[in-house]
């Protein structure tokens, strides 16, 4: 019997006035849930174990998504068209949260019941998760209760030949905990739970619904927001199966009832299978645990940030829960923040744990906070939690560095005012990250070649039942390749070459949810990166807001990002490299580890030095992204931004009709200068002495005047001070145009001084 709010309200006022319940929240259930009921049939352990995990599978539905073909990461399974590949290994009902879709099958559901319960794999390992093998399963085999099979490839006596006899027999001998499995033109797996309501009515649990195809324009995701009717869904099983034209998985029709089986797997399971999952659903019948964290797995968190984790705690059944036991334990490379557990939690030896009262039919929430204390690449790794004995869901969240500036993030997004340097130089993926992030930010990410990096950080596996090749994860890659790892986009990185009769493709979902990118990210597809051919390479950057940017035939052009980004996933590979994450701070540590973009500069040059370092600290830019012009010349206005921000006193903003505007106020506002002054024309050699001279105060005079050719005190000035020599021995040339490299050399020094 479910509590009255103001009862509730009364009870946690009076709790929250005793120190009881500090920082607990308790909650109304959102959604009425499901559980066996005390009036429902008689279940056998084993079988209550089967039901109450196919029901938490069901409560945490609407983050469950159907796909028929999906091709991701870590391939495990195969299955329904042939090439059925999984991300993880076995899921529990507790890894499906809004941060962590889970994408699953009919057959994929009832193998992941009975692994999630039992540790049993019904057809092996690795799990081939195939209607049709279910169907193969032999009549003489211990599991198999009932087999019709009209393909008569099934010799055993066992099989039955009528289908009305066959259909009958299947309905009288149903328990629950069997498997209802129908194959012909396609087939269907469904879950018997029985009378678990205990309202006469026998039902299934399975996994159906809606596909999407990445080849449409307009991709359509069913995502479901009622956990009633989500991907697992629970429906009337005497209708659905063994009522002719019931529903379209009855066993009559040809298109799932040329064969068909009930399976019992629990004939050869025992109390001893029970895994701790499962006896903690047995002791706790009807807890629905949502775990989630402040950071997503996708992102990062800084060193010295916080993450929070928030454990929400349901009761679907009849009976209110006391002692309630939850434990967290704190990862390694993190550190309790002092007073952040709340609920009444307490931490001894690097555990968390509550023990709590969760009424009928409510939901308890607690949380605490951990604060990262490891180095940048670092994983903190939220994997030992559990209620009730129940496992929670893993969170890893990499420890990254500060990320990009906002400021930042709006110049990345006013990219296409530089259209014209960025597009016309036949670039690479890699080349168009580089110049985009140089020219707009004044910082080279030093993104990795992909196809370099693709051979070095991942492998091809062969995997059992698909038709070619799967894209894998290394656990380690070579060092010269630890900045491009650092860089990977948590979990964001995949491909396949698995050849399949479908298109879908679970990653869909997650590039769609653009929540898991940040502004500045760089993703790249290709094909042909392990066959030595030439690679079909795609480049974009995420500007956030639906955006990207990227080079289409050499043209520089910004579109939608779901379009682009579902698109780039029918690529062999893919992978999201997030620049920022791989540095403590980027626009110190890039640009000192960067190479000079530019191939008029080299390192024989005697400006090369001051070149470097100029680039590096954001001083000074080249002309386009790859080329510096040493022999260039400067205007006022360029030499005029160059010594304001180079002697630390930031950009101007202008103040008239030309850029350098608000340079030129400055340095009148300053004395440097007095007057106007042509911003276009070219700038003498002495007159920028005499305004570098005034901007660093420098007025002490040599012993003697070395150069023939001028006595202007600035210049003298700036020759005692080691700034400046002449154009000889003996000679300034006073009127002479300063070039690119003689002011890097002279801002370089005159920032010593």
């Amino acid at each position: 019997m479910k509590l009255t709010r103001k009862l509730i309200s009364l009870l946690l006022a009076a709790a929250l006035l005793a120190g009881l319940f500090v920082g607990l929240t308790l909650t109304a259930s959102a959604t009425g849930g499901t559980g066996v009921t005390s009036s429902s049939e008689k279940y056998t352990d084993l079988q209550r174990a089967v039901v109450e995990t196919a029901l938490a599978y069901h409560n945490r539905g609407h983050n469950v998504q159907y796909d028929s073909v999906v091709l991701t990461i870590q391939a495990k399974y195969s299955g329904e068209e042939g090439a059925d590949l999984r991300e993880t290994d076995f899921t529990s009902p507790e890894d499906a949260t809004a941060d962590n879709l889970m994408y699953s099958v009919c057959s994929a559901y009832c193998f992941e019941v009975y692994y999630d319960a039992f540790n049993y794999q019904i057809l092996g390992n690795p799990l081939k998760a195939k209607t049709n093998g279910m169907c193969n399963i032999p009549a003489d085999d211990p599991i198999c209760v009932v087999k019709y099979d009209a393909t008569g490839t099934d010799p055993s006596s066992k099989v039955i030949k009528d289908q009305a006899e066959a259909i009958e027999a299947a309905k009288k001998a149903l328990q629950p905990g069997d498997i209802i499995v129908g194959y012909g033109d396609t087939g269907h797996a469904m879950l018997y739970i029985g009378d678990y309501k205990g309202d006469g009515t026998k039902y299934m649990a399975h996994c159906w619904g809606g596909k999407y195809d990445i080849d449409t324009a307009q991709d359509k995701v069913e995502k479901y927001t009622d956990a009633n009717s989500g991907a697992i869904r629970v429906q009337d099983a005497i209708y659905g199966c063994f009522t002719k034209g019931g529903s379209p998985w009855d066993l009559w029709a040809s298109k799932h009832g040329q064969r068909f089986v009930i399976l019992r797997p629990l004939n050869v399971l025992k109390a001893s299978d029970l895994t701790e999952n499962a006896k903690g659903r047995l002791k706790y019948p009807g807890i629905n645990i949502d775990r989630t964290a402040s950071v997503s797995r996708f992102g990062a968190v800084e060193k010295g940030g916080d993450v929070t984790v928030t454990i929400a705690v349901e009761n679907y059944s009849e009976k209110p829960y006391t002692g309630l036991p939850v434990t967290e334990k704190i990862p390694a490379g993190g550190a309790l923040k002092a007073g952040s557990i709340t609920g009444g939690g307490t931490e001894s030896g690097g555990t968390v744990k509550w023990n709590l009262n969760v009424p009928a039919g409510e939901t308890v929430t607690v949380s605490y906070t951990v604060t990262a204390t490891g180095n940048r690449g670092d994983t903190l790794d939220f994997s030992e939690g559990s209620v009730g004995g129940i496992r929670s869901n893993k969170i890893p969240i990499r420890i990254g560095g500060k990320g990009l500036t906002d400021e930042q993030v709006a110049k990345l997004k006013d990219i296409e005012k530089s259209k014209n340097e960025l597009q016309g130089k036949n670039y690479t993926g890699e080349q168009f990250v580089s110049a985009a992030y140089t020219m707009l930010l004044g910082i080279d990410p030093q993104v990795p070649v992909m196809t370099e990096f693709m051979k070095n950080a991942f492998d091809r596996q062969k995997i059992e039942g698909a038709t070619s090749q799967m894209f894998v994860k290394k656990e380690t890659v070579p060092a010269e390749f630890a900045k491009a790892d650092a860089m990977l986009v948590p979990l964001y990185f995949g491909g396949t070459l698995v050849k399949t009769g479908g298109n879908g493709h679970a990653r869909v979902l997650d590039v769609a949810n653009q929540d898991y990118l940040q502004p500045g990210d760089v993703v790249m597809g290709g094909s042909n990166i392990f066959s030595g051919k030439n690679s079909n390479l795609n480049t974009y950057i995420y500007l956030g807001d639906n955006k990207v940017a990227y080079l289409d035939k050499d043209k520089l052009k910004v579109g939608d990002a779901n379009k682009s980004l579902v698109k780039l996933l029918s690529y062999e590979t893919f992978a999201a490299f997030r620049p920022s994450q791989a540095y403590d701070d980027m626009t110190v540590e890039a640009k000192a580890g960067a190479k000079l973009p530019f191939t008029d500069v080299t390192e024989a040059d005697w400006f090369y030095t001051y070149v470097k370092d100029l680039y590096n600290d954001g001083t000074v830019n080249g002309m386009t992204p790859t080329t510096f012009v040493p022999k260039g010349n400067l205007t006022y206005g360029q030499a005029l931004k160059l010594i304001v921000c180079a002697l630390g006193n930031g950009e101007q903003a202008s103040t008239g009709g030309h850029w350098a505007s608000g340079y030129l106020k400055f340095a009148q506002d300053k004395g440097w200068i007095a007057g106007d002054v042509d911003l276009n024309g070219n700038v003498t050699r002495l007159a920028f002495c005499q305004i570098a001279a005034k901007a660093k105060n420098l007025t002490e005079q040599p012993a003697t005047n070395p150069f023939k050719d001028t006595n202007d005190t600035a210049v003298l000035a700036l020759n005692k001070a080691g700034v400046i020599n002449g154009m000889s021995a003996d000679t300034f040339d006073p009127s002479g145009l300063l070039t690119r490299a003689q002011i890097s050399k002279i801002i370089h020094t005159l920032r010593g001084v």
